[in-house]
């Protein structure tokens, strides 16, 4: 007996059984293999997966997982959790200029503020999910769009054009002109402070 199409073929087989063909439905857990006509049982794959020198690791990761939770809104929950952390960190580093998040369920949004320059209009960064990725805009358009992938070592990325991202890096991306080039605004600043006599 000889299989003539691959197993994938939705939980079926096509056989060569003398000069007919016939379908015959596979058998859950079991695989079909080329060596004779063998079947394997997904124990028996395992071990010969290692014997042909894949890692453990490597045969039970469960890339569908992986991809599941590597999902647009959990993906946003965490860069949000993180951009907080990056504010209060930023905050306790800088007195004239202050940052904070404002939420809401689809987007939030980082924003500078001056703490002595009321005619100061802040600048802010929105990071909003999409359907395919995180999406990143300022206050003259969008500055950032990276889809979600999980690379070939098992972790959730954002690909940005042909680069995949760690979600630091992406925030780096997207935060770093906010928190450290306000240069005019701080000249401004400056400008207003009572000079030492």
């Amino acid at each position: 007996m000889r299989i003539l199409a691959p197993v994938c073929t939705r939980g079926t087989a096509v056989r060569e059984s003398g000069p007919s063909r016939r379908v015959e439905p596979t058998w859950p857990g079991l695989l079909e293999s080329e060596m004779g006509g063998a079947k394997l049982d997904r124990a028996e794959s395992a071990s010969y997966a290692q014997e042909m020198g894949e890692p453990k690791e490597e045969q039970d990761f469960n890339w569908i997982e992986a991809r599941h939770l590597c999902s647009p809104f959990g993906v946003f929950a965490e860069l949000r959790k993180q951009a907080e952390s990056d504010v209060a960190i930023r905050n306790a580093q800088e007195q004239e200029v202050r940052f904070r998040v404002d939420r809401s369920p689809d987007c939030f949004r980082v924003i500078r503020e001056a703490k002595s320059l009321s005619a100061c209009t802040p600048a802010s960064v929105e990071f909003r999910w999409t359907a395919s990725g995180i999406e990143v805009s300022n206050d003259t358009g969008i500055i950032l769009q990276g889809a979600l992938t999980v690379n070939d070592e098992g972790k959730c990325r954002l690909r940005v054009k042909e680069r995949e991202l760690t979600f630091w890096q992406f925030r780096r991306r997207a935060l770093e002109d906010l928190f450290f080039n306000y240069g005019a605004l701080t000249d401004a600043l400056q400008r207003n402070q009572p000079q030492p006599t």
